[in-house]
Formats: C-alpha cells, sequence, structure tokens
C-alpha cells in the first residue's frame, strides 16, 4: 500500500457521516473523500426519495456523474465504501431507527451537516425547519456518537451581512434560536409570512437569517461538542477537481452566466466597482476535509468554537465589472445552444434604468412568445421563467450592489500546515498557473456543453462507410459490391470542419482576390489513403475484436466486383432471411420490421455502389495549403494533419467505437459480453446443429430486470387475470407438479449450448436434444403456485381489478363450467350491457373470449403429469467454469420460490401492466373495497338464495307464524 500523507492517515479507518450529500457541495465532498482519503473505514449518507425515486436509486444516479469517473476508473471499490440510509433532516433522529441509528451513532468519528434550504426567497418557516431545526435535529443524534472527533457544520459567509468586516466569530443576535423554533412550530404560515419582513431585518432573505440562528444553536453546544463552522461564500464550478468546470445548479453566478448567455437575462443591477466574492466549489470542500484534521491535531482545544470564513484570498479577487466582461468575451466564444436572444444585456446601478430594461426586455418578450404559444397550441412557459429570473435577481442584487470584507486567516492557516504530499492532494493554492480568465473559461465550458471538443469516433447518422461497417458488423449486410483495388476516399469530419473554419480566413488574408472562384477538395491526402480492400479487411478485423451486441449474424460479408454473384447473394441472404424473420414475427404477433430495413440498405448499398466500384482522383493542392499557411498556435486548434501520429487501423478502431457509443448506444461495460456472444456465434455457425425443448417459460429471475415479463401467456397471464378478478375459475389438477421455467435461465442455457457442443472431442452421430428444465427439486404442484399466487396477489394487488381476486382451481369440469357460466360469462354480458347503455365501448365478451381461449390451450399442460429428462442440460452446468456460472446463471438450485413468486407478480404489475410499484398503497385501498364488495354481494346472494327456498319449502311461512305465536 501507497505510504499515506498526513490527512490520509487522519482520515484512515475512519467513518464519515455526511448530510445533505445529494446537493452541490455535499456531491464534491462525497467524491473527494472517496477519492484522496481511500483509506476510510466508510461513509454513511442518508437521502430522501425524491420523484418516486428510491435514496439506493438516486445514489445509483449519482455515481453515473463526470464528476465520480475518475473513482471507477481508478478505484471502483471505494463506492461500496458508501451505505446509504433513508432519511432527512426534517424529521426527528433524521428519519433513522433501530439498525440504522445505532449504526450511525456507534461507528461514526466525523460528521458533515451540509443539509439546507438553498432557496433565498423561501419562506421562514421551510428556512427554520431545514437550517435551524435541522442542525437542531444533527446535533441530538450526533450528541449519541460515541467516537465523534469532529462536528463541521455548513454554514455561510453572508450570514452576518450587518457587519461591516466580517471576522471568523460567532455574532450575537437579538433572536434566540429556541425562540424561531417554538414560534414556527405554534405559528400559523400566514401570520408568520406577514411579521417575516420585521423579523429578517437587516437580513435581505430566510437563509441568510436561518443561517446566522444555526450558528448560534451550534456555538452553545461547543462546550460539551467537538463542533466547527464552516463559511463559504458564494460557491463557483470546481477549478480542478474532480472535473474543471463541473457544476450541477443555477445558482448564482453559474445562473447568471446561463441566463445571460441563454440572452434570457437582458439587465441586472451590478456595481461593477465592487470585487466578487466567490470561491471555487473544490477549494472550498478541500478546505472542508482538511478542518477536522486540524481541529484533532491541535494540542489544546480553542476557547471559542473554531469558525473558517472560506473566502478566496484577496489578491485573487476581481471586480465584477472585470469579470462580466471576460464572462462575455469567453461567452462569445464558447455560445450556449438554442439561446432565446443575442447575449448583450446591461449591466448598472441605476434601479430605475433596470426596471425599464426588465420591463422591455424580460416581461414584454415573455408575454409575446407566451401568447405564440398560447395561439399554436403548445405549453406556455416564458412567463414562469421570468417569474422566477426575477425572484432571483431581487435575491442576488443583495450580493452585487454592496462591498464584503472579510477576514479568513483561519482558512489560509489550513494551507501553511499541509506538507508537499497533502498539498497535492487538497490544493487551496491562491496562487495557482491558472489565470482567472482560463478558470472562467473552465466554467463556461461546465455549463456549455457546445463548449467541448467532439469527442473520438463521434458520429450521429449511418450515411456512408459509417452504415456499412454497423450493417456488416450487425450480420446484417452479407455482401458489398467493392473494387478492392480502389482506394478509399474518406475523410474525418473534424478535420473537414476544421477545414471549412480555415478557407474564409485564408481568402480574406489574400492580398488580391483570385480571378476565379476559389475551390477546395477536401479530400485525404494520398499517402493516408487506404485500397478498399484494405478497409474491409481491417473492418472485418475489427469488428470480431470490438463487436456489436446481439447481431443477426456472424459478421463475415462477401466483398465482390461481380454484379450477377452479389445478386444472388442478396437474395439468399438479405432478402430470403428478412421474409423467413418477419413471417415469423407475423406468426408471434410481434412488429414486422426487417423487410422494411432490408429495402433501406438496399437502397444505400445502390448509391454506395457507385462511389465504391469507381476509382476516384481527387487534387487537394488548395486543401493542403492551408495547413501550411497556419501558424503554430491555430495547427493546435484546428488539426488537419494528414501525417498524423495514429496508425489507419487505430483510426478504424476509433470509428468502430464511436459507432457503438454514439448511434449504436452500447455501452462500455457491454463489451465483454458482446464479445462472447460473438464467439458463441462463431462455433455456432461451424459447429453442428441443436435441437431444444423448452417448457413453459416464465418471468425472469434476475437478467434483465428481476420479474421482467413483455406478453400475458402462460403462468403470467393466469396471475394477472386472477389477481385482477377476471379469471375465477380454472381446470388444474393441483397435485400435480408445474413445468416451468425462468427466461433468463432458459435463455442463459441457450447460449451455452453451441459453446457446450463445440467443446465435445467426438461429434455425436444423433442430433444433440436439451430440454431446458429445472432441477426436480425446485420444481413446485399447481396448487402451491396458485396458493402463493393468490397471497401474494392481496399483498402486491393489481390496479382497479373487475372483483376481488377469489378464484376456484378445480378438476371437476362440470363445477368449473358452472362457474364460468356464473362468475365469467355473466358479469361480462351484464358489463357490456351497462357500456352500451351507457354509450362506452363495450369489451369485456372480448376479454373473456380470449381468457377462454386461453385457459382451453392452458389446461391440457395443467391436467396431466410431465415427466422431462434433462440430464444434458444439467451436464453444462458442471461443465462450465465458476466465472461462466456467474455470469451465464442456469441453476435454480439458490433461488427462493417464494421470493420469485413475488418478483414474477411485481414483475407482471410493472412491465406488463405498466402499473408503477407507487401505486401498491392505493391498490391495497381498492382490493380492500372490492373485499367489502365481495362480501357483502356473496352474503346477499346467499341470503336470498336460502330465502327463496325457505319460501319454496314453507320455511318461511313456518318462521313467521312462529314468530308471530311467540309475540302473542
Amino acid at each position: 500500500m501507497l505510504d499515506l500523507s498526513p490527512v490520509q492517515e487522519f482520515y484512515k479507518d475512519k467513518t464519515v457521516f455526511i448530510t445533505g450529500a445529494s446537493g452541490f457541495m455535499g456531491k464534491v465532498l462525497l467524491e473527494k473523500l472517496l477519492y484522496s482519503c481511500h483509506s476510510l473505514k466508510e461513509v454513511i449518507i442518508i437521502v430522501r426519495p425524491k420523484r418516486g425515486k428510491t435514496p439506493e436509486t438516486r445514489l445509483e444516479e449519482m455515481f453515473k456523474l463526470p464528476i465520480f469517473q475518475r473513482i471507477k476508473d481508478e478505484r471502483p471499490h471505494m463506492l461500496k465504501k458508501v451505505t446509504i440510509y433513508q432519511g432527512d433532516v426534517t424529521y426527528d433522529l433524521l428519519g433513522l431507527s433501530g439498525d440504522s441509528l445505532k449504526h450511525v451513532v456507534d461507528s461514526t468519528n466525523i460528521v458533515f451537516h451540509m443539509a439546507a434550504t438553498l432557496k433565498l426567497e423561501g419562506n421562514l418557516r421551510d428556512a427554520i425547519d431545514m437550517n435551524l431545526l435541522g442542525t437542531q435535529r444533527t446535533l441530538n443524534v450526533a450528541k449519541q456518537m460515541k467516537q465523534l472527533e469532529a462536528f463541521v457544520h455548513l454554514s455561510t459567509a453572508f450570514c452576518n451581512c450587518d457587519q461591516e468586516v466580517m471576522y471568523e466569530k460567532v455574532y450575537d443576535f437579538p433572536h434566540k434560536p429556541e425562540d424561531l423554533m417554538r414560534l414556527a412550530e405554534w405559528m400559523d404560515v400566514k401570520t408568520l409570512d406577514a411579521i417575516t419582513p420585521d423579523l429578517l431585518k437587516p437580513h435581505p432573505n430566510t437563509y441568510t437569517y436561518s443561517k446566522r440562528l444555526a450558528e448560534l444553536l451550534v456555538r452553545d453546544h461547543y462546550e460539551s461538542m467537538p463542533v466547527i463552522i464552516a463559511r463559504p461564500s458564494i460557491v463557483s464550478p470546481s477549478a480542478y477537481e474532480p472535473v474543471p468546470g463541473w457544476v450541477d445548479n443555477l445558482n448564482g453566478p453559474t445562473g447568471l452566466m446561463v441566463g445571460a448567455g441563454k440572452g434570457v437575462i437582458r439587465s441586472m443591477l451590478i456595481d461593477t466597482r465592487y470585487k466578487s466574492e466567490v470561491i471555487p466549489v473544490d477549494y472550498a470542500i478541500n478546505g472542508l476535509c482538511v478542518i477536522p484534521y486540524q481541529f484533532v491535531s491541535q494540542q489544546s482545544r480553542p476557547e471559542e468554537v473554531p469558525v473558517y470564513n472560506i473566502t478566496c484570498a484577496d489578491h485573487r479577487k476581481m471586480q465584477w465589472g472585470e469579470v462580466i466582461e471576460m464572462s462575455k468575451k469567453i461567452g462569445y466564444q464558447y455560445p450556449m445552444s438554442a439561446g432565446l436572444w443575442y447575449p448583450d444585456g446591461c449591466i448598472t446601478t441605476n434601479k430605475v434604468h433596470h426596471s425599464i430594461n426588465v420591463v422591455l426586455f424580460h416581461w414584454l418578450p415573455a408575454y409575446l412568445i407566451d401568447f405564440l404559444l398560447l395561439v399554436l397550441g403548445q405549453k406556455r412557459f416564458m412567463i414562469r421563467v421570468q417569474n422566477r429570473i426575477s425572484v432571483g435577481l431581487e435575491v442576488l442584487q443583495f450580493f452585487t450592489m454592496r462591498a464584503w470584507y472579510f477576514t479568513s486567516d483561519a482558512y489560509a492557516s489550513l494551507w501553511s500546515i499541509l506538507n508537499e504530499a497533502d498539498r497535492k492532494n487538497f490544493n487551496m493554492d491562491m496562487d495557482p498557473e491558472e489565470t482567472i480568465p482560463m478558470y472562467i473559461e473552465s466554467c463556461v465550458q461546465g455549463v456549455s456543453p457546445a463548449a467541448f471538443e467532439p469527442l473520438q469516433g463521434w458520429v450521429d447518422n449511418l450515411n456512408g462507410p459509417t452504415g456499412l461497417m454497423i450493417g456488416c458488423g450487425k450480420g446484417v449486410i452479407r455482401s458489398v459490391l467493392v473494387n478492392q483495388e480502389y482506394k478509399a476516399e474518406v475523410i474525418p469530419v473534424d478535420y473537414a470542419i476544421n477545414g471549412l473554419i480555415v478557407i474564409p480566413y485564408e481568402f480574406n488574408k489574400q492580398a488580391r482576390r483570385p480571378e476565379n472562384v476559389p475551390v477546395y477538395n477536401i479530400t485525404g491526402a494520398d499517402d493516408r489513403k487506404m485500397t478498399m480492400g484494405t478497409v474491409v479487411e481491417m473492418s472485418k478485423r475489427i469488428n470480431k475484436m470490438i463487436p456489436f451486441n446481439a447481431g443477426l449474424w456472424y459478421p463475415d460479408p462477401c466483398v465482390t466486383t461481380n454484379e450477377y454473384y452479389h445478386k444472388f447473394n442478396v437474395a439468399m441472404f438479405h432478402w430470403l432471411p428478412a421474409y423467413l424473420l418477419d413471417f415469423l414475427m407475423l406468426l408471434l404477433g410481434q412488429k414486422r420490421f426487417m423487410l422494411r430495413v432490408q429495402e433501406k440498405i438496399s437502397t444505400g448499398l445502390s448509391v454506395l455502389q457507385f462511389f465504391t466500384l469507381n476509382a476516384w482522383c481527387f487534387r487537394s493542392d488548395q486543401y493542403a495549403s492551408l495547413w501550411r499557411n497556419l501558424s503554430e498556435q491555430d495547427r493546435e486548434i484546428f488539426n488537419m494533419n494528414m501525417s498524423a501520429s495514429e496508425t489507419d487501423e487505430e483510426y478504424m478502431t476509433i470509428c468502430a467505437i464511436g459507432a457503438r457509443k454514439y448511434i449504436l448506444k452500447e455501452k462500455d461495460e457491454d463489451l465483454s459480453k458482446a464479445k462472447l456472444h460473438m464467439r458463441i456465434c462463431t462455433l455456432y455457425f461451424y459447429s453442428r446443429c441443436t435441437n431444444l425443448y423448452f417448457r413453459s417459460v416464465t418471468p425472469a429471475v434476475a437478467e434483465p430486470l428481476p420479474g421482467w415479463v413483455d406478453n400475458m401467456n402462460g403462468p403470467t397471464g393466469v396471475l394477472i387475470g386472477a389477481g385482477k378478478g377476471v379469471i375465477r375459475s380454472m381446470i388444474c389438477n393441483g397435485e400435480l407438479k408445474s413445468e416451468v421455467i425462468p427466461v433468463d435461465i432458459a435463455i442463459n442455457g441457450l447460449i451455452l449450448l453451441p459453446f457446450h457442443n463445440s467443446q465435445q472431442e467426438h461429434r455425436s452421430t444423433q442430433i444433440p436434444v436439451f430440454n431446458l428444465t429445472v432441477d426436480d427439486a425446485k420444481k413446485r404442484t399447481w396448487k402451491w403456485v396458485m396458493d402463493v399466487g393468490r397471497d401474494l396477489g392481496i399483498k402486491y394487488p393489481f390496479e382497479v381489478g373487475l372483483w376481488y381476486p377469489d378464484g376456484n382451481m378445480t378438476s371437476n369440469k362440470l363445477y368449473h363450467s358452472l362457474c364460468v357460466i356464473f362468475f365469467m360469462w355473466l358479469p361480462a354480458y351484464l358489463i357490456d350491457f351497462l357500456l352500451a347503455i351507457c354509450g362506452q365501448r363495450r369489451f369485456m365478451v372480448h376479454v373473456q373470449n380470449k381468457i377462454a381461449v386461453g385457459l382451453e390451450m392452458l389446461q391440457f399442460f395443467t391436467t396431466r403429469s410431465w415427466d422431462f429428462k434433462s440430464t444434458r442440460f444439467e451436464q453444462i452446468y458442471k461443465d462450465i467454469s465458476e466465472k461462466d456460472r456467474q455470469i451465464f446463471k442456469i441453476n435454480t438450485n439458490d433461488v427462493d420460490d417464494y421470493e420469485y413468486m413475488k418478483i414474477s407478480i411485481l414483475g407482471g404489475r410493472q412491465y406488463v401492466m405498466k402499473e408503477p410499484l407507487t401505486s401498491l398503497p392505493k391498490a391495497r385501498i381498492q382490493l380492500r373495497f372490492m373485499y367489502v364488495l365481495d362480501r357483502v354481494c356473496k352474503t346477499l346472494i346467499m341470503g336470498g338464495l336460502l330465502y327463496w327456498i325457505g319460501t319454496k319449502l314453507g320455511l318461511v311461512d313456518l318462521l313467521r307464524h312462529g314468530i308471530e305465536a311467540v309475540k302473542h
């Protein structure tokens, strides 16, 4: 293991607890701890569900952000050190309980409390609940932590805005945190909003006010807890790490930059003489990481709570005027896409001038655009956007219309105590080589995707060679007309575009206007042109090295100059498979597509062969001269170097990777599976044929998603029909064993068969036959399946069923027929009759017709015993390696049957019925209603039947006379 720096050694084997980890600074802190403090034991974060997404899902999405890429590339194991719990600082004990709370209080060494509402314009109740009470709740949990070494509270440098100079200390305030917490608890929102302006003075908004009170709360805990206060100023995009210019929100200067760049913000109140108070997020986070180390390392505990003003050094601060002019200049170099107007807004300190500009250039265009959208029947949005901009600018101008003076000696001292190794790991250097314009450029690039150079291999269409490469690689194109001796005339798109950009510059630089119109043949240099044969062979080789996912056929097209041979190949290997596949799709009731694909391929190949069957000779002296006339600096920016260091094969490999990534949207992590698929295709098409027998295929156990299914065939349809209360009776011998196999187990077996056959030393004299079934010990009886299905159907009900799911399973055909008539056909005709009266579309009789056909077919399988021998299929599992067993799971012995039934029902719910899991509470309420209705109806029917029988037998009259006799 590498030697650890002092800060890294401090974090070794420690557990860090973070609130607000899903916020802008929280994400960067989490990434920094995982990347630079890799010896730590664990990072615990709390995240609340949001927009129907669980905390785990949100964490997975967070890890997909660009800032976590370097961890995935260099230290992927660190992601496993993150423990996530569902929690929220607006709940007592942060929403933790039981094992999760015990784990947090027993394990935590360092706390970073970063959760806060950043809505500067938000109401006071929300600000107190999140920023003040949230801090109180976090402190209450921290009090229970047995190994707590440091509690870092994230505040804001602007929370003491009534001070002329803001020193690194906690300032007293007339209002007490406890009083405000009680006030927010008993006072109604309307009254609280009414008195808010008086309460806030001299604070401009609820954010700085609540943060100031939170500081007082933290200070009061200093005697009993190791608390620290950190106050960053306005946090801006990252300077260096994890990604230069990274930002994920539109708060503060970022929103201003984007709004102005899009032409939406046309005027703003800013005093350009004052200095901007911003600090890059990575500088702030590096400081946060070092603060606990310095605090714990001190020989004696400070008398007062340590406070760190995390602000930029004075000599690095720029005036707002300089920042804006520089941003404008860089914004023109890297413009935002699809702006509303040309980005040329007005900066002023005159409020009247600003108000006029806002009316004319903000509100008037907004109303005009929304009016046009209304006329066109489109969704209106501009007035809503301007409302948000108006509130945001009103809040922001408090910070841009006055001077701010901070002392940050404590923060500066962090840099001085670090050794060289820690200075590299936790950079806070206020004298970097990077200039301020370079930083602003990275900020613009961070918010403007248009600023990035095109990626290697980037392409967005299937025209020309790209389509040919993909078509051949997917096995769809099996024959091409190409003269292999002729040279390929292609040029990379970035070379061509760079040439186009330089042409006007070269034209205007000439002393005299040319007599004839200038013409530039933008082609590759002769020494870089390959023959068509070389290109084709290289493509074949690369397609096997970097294969595409799930191709139609093995990628080995025929290359010829003989048109008759080509036409024969096209008929046999293009059109015939296309007709066959579409015919099979028709039989299976699926959407047909192959003929349409082949028509497009046929048109494309007929056009392309004009270029591949003729020799082309271009002169490109004019284009070549562009490169010669460029300066060294321009050559770096506008590369057209035809003598590049990369080889032709490297470029072709880049093209293949680009086609995978940008057109087919295939992930890099799928490449290993695609290679295995290619290997299996090779073995399959060069080995023998195999017969396969499947039993009934059911939803997936694990892949691609647990419970995944896309149809209602077989057991899935029965479970859904019974769960919806549509199927009320079924003929089935409950003592017989069910013969089903999960679809992913069957598919994995199918993939392994060609590989297994190719490993055999001697070819069998008979066609090998494999019964793809599960082990006999895992086969459950139909009664068990139906009983468990019924129980789970009640626990995880479907939405809006026809009736309470309480159907009947029998082997008596007469009883089944009666149940079908009374509980399936009779309700169906009744419902359709009611729909006809109401003028609605009838459907229930049609549904029952399909159910009747399906049940009649299914009873053939559920009323007789089946005994399959699957010795060969079981042998495959024994022969494959442990790694292949994990990738291609075909053994179901470790599958929990009850759990599998549960995911099957949930899979049918989500993927067939399109009913999200969030609708379960509503479905359970509907089920309870159906249960009551079912019992009431059954009681009335049974009561009515007994009354009718009693009347016919005279029992009712006898009972009536008996009652009267008793009364007399």
